[in-house]
């Protein structure tokens, strides 16, 4: 920190005038001193030395004792309020409908060739691959938090769907890719894909896919919230957080880990707080500064993990959705993402529903995604099994020419972004195919579709440049390349 101190500091006096004195120089004016980590405490010294007896004078720990083992209960109590849940036998009907079931994937026999598309999801904080029959049934899937490079976690998710087929001897044959998410564009282009949807078209798909007229999609993912409401299985509205991700996937996640509660104990441990602080909903900023003040009066970090899942319904229903009559949105609700294996959310979800749901003779059906993680990712699959139902034969570049996609990443002050004061660090990542590595020939399609032509790109100014190139050369972009901020 000396060293920011030491380089900024002298830009602000250079702006603002301020003359350096003859034989000075930031490091002799800006300076650490010795036992520096104290001084807070040493000015609190100095203070009470000059307040009155009766308050600057040391009186014992009998007050501070009974503040720590009376007082701080009192102040809990009166601005808490009670935990997640009101009972063991009201918790344990819960987990009994909600818990998650595992997923069973197909089995295969020796010899057999397993023709199916991908749906994949490069999301922000992790990402998802399905592997879809051309039923349209869920063969297997794979999940992985995002290491920050969208090649290499696609690279890896394929490998994954590979190793499930192949391990039991079967051959996998792809007739198509879909792809949503963040990263749905750069995979789109490196895969040469078959379809890259938005989030809200893969999410939507996906429930009308596996449920039964849904009225309210509720996804909550590492960095954002969708809620998105249907009719007839069409999107009538959708609303969208644009700007802060408080109470989203990642922000539980760190808040967890900053705990020292890894993820996967977060229910569980939020579950025995019989008490919880009460967060305001909205920014996380606010939040990070509520999770300090609740800690200093004494709130355990399983009563702040409680708090935290229990706004969570708040930020998507009244600060993104600013709806607070629920019965207005439909009856069905479907809960998807990733945020969504966290049962202590879901629960605060379904107690907000049900507590919110006025007006209405009947009472609002709640669903968790039996594959909330991999929601979108089975959207997308669903996107390609359609066009090749509709006669589009994939150009998707194949699984060995997946794997030996390479690529560099650059990230200095030559990719540093100046178009705004934040002067952001970018990562580029430059793709080469490996030499030789094309498209495969077309699947086959449907025989009576097989006539019709292959669809347009999707934008007529984007096209992938063969063998060294960045992801997309789109005539929108300067160089032909692709960043990862």
């Amino acid at each position: 920190m000396r060293e920011a101190w030491q380089h900024n500091i002298p830009k602000v006096w250079k702006e603002r005038g301020v003359a350096i004195p003859d034989g000075e120089t930031p490091e002799t004016l800006i300076k650490t001193p010795k036992n520096a980590q104290y001084f807070a405490a040493l000015g609190a010294v100095e203070f009470g030395k000059d307040e009155d007896a009766h308050l600057g004078r040391y009186v014992g720990t009998a007050g501070l004792e009974h503040y720590i083992t009376v007082g701080r209960l009192e102040e809990k109590a009166a601005s808490g309020g009670r935990g997640l849940s009101t009972s063991l036998e009201e918790l344990a009907a819960f987990e009994e409908q909600y818990k998650p079931k595992p997923f069973t994937p197909a089995t295969f026999q020796p010899g057999d060739v397993v023709r199916g598309f991908v749906g994949l999801d490069g999301g922000s904080t992790s990402t998802k691959a399905v592997l879809l029959s051309t039923e349209g049934d869920i063969l297997c899937k794979t999940y992985q938090l995002s290491k920050g490079n969208p090649i290499q976690d696609t690279i890896e998710m394929f490998d994954g769907l590979r190793a499930q087929v192949e391990e039991q001897g079967a051959t996998l044959d792809i007739l198509g890719v879909g792809t949503t998410g963040y990263a749905k564009d750069i995979l789109r282009d490196v895969l040469k894909a078959d379809a890259a949807i938005v989030e809200t078209v893969a999410h939507t798909e996906s429930a009308v896919k596996l449920y039964n007229d849904p009225h309210v999609i509720v996804d909550v993912g590492g960095q954002d919230i969708k809620l998105i409401v249907l009719t007839d299985g069409r999107v009538k509205d959708f609303r969208l957080n644009t700007q802060c991700s408080a109470g989203n996937g990642y922000f539980l996640q760190s808040t967890a880990e900053s705990l020292g509660i890894p993820l996967r104990e977060y229910a569980d441990r939020a579950f025995t707080a019989d008490a919880m602080p009460i967060f305001g909903y909205g920014c996380a900023v606010f939040m990070q500064s509520d999770i300090v003040n609740f800690q200093r009066q004494g709130w355990q970090p399983e009563e702040i993990l409680a708090g935290l899942a229990a706004v969570l319904p708040k930020n998507i229903f009244l600060y993104v959705a600013s709806i607070p009559n629920l019965a207005k949105l439909g009856v069905r609700f479907v809960l998807q993402g990733g945020t969504q294996h966290n049962l202590a959310a879901v629960k605060s979800e379904v107690d907000f529903i049900r507590s919110n749901f006025r007006g209405a003779d009947v009472e609002p059906e709640i669903i968790v995604h039996e594959h909330c993680g991999e929601s979108g990712a089975i959207g997308a699959g669903a996107e390609a099994l359609r066009l090749w139902k509709n006669g589009r034969r994939t150009s998707f570049i194949g699984l060995d020419a997946v794997r030996k996609i390479s690529y560099r990443t650059t990230r200095n002050e030559a990719t540093r972004c100046n178009f705004c004061k934040n002067n952001c660090l970018r990562t580029f990542i430059d793709i080469k195919m490996a030499d030789g590595a094309v498209a495969p020939a077309p699947q086959a399609a449907p025989a009576k579709l097989a006539s019709r032509p292959p669809p347009r790109p999707t934008h007529p100014s984007c096209r992938v440049r063969r063998g060294r190139t960045g992801a997309s050369s789109c005539r929108r972009w300067p160089r032909p390349t692709m960043s990862a901020a």
